[in-house]
């Protein structure tokens, strides 16, 4: 599912943001 947000760029950044956050877990 996060595959597909990360395949516009400019919305990269922000499924990165939210698998740090995840990991923070």
């Amino acid at each position: 599912s996060l595959d597909k947000t990360c395949l516009v760029p400019l919305r990269k950044e922000y499924c990165r943001s939210l698998n740090l956050l995840l990991r923070r877990e």
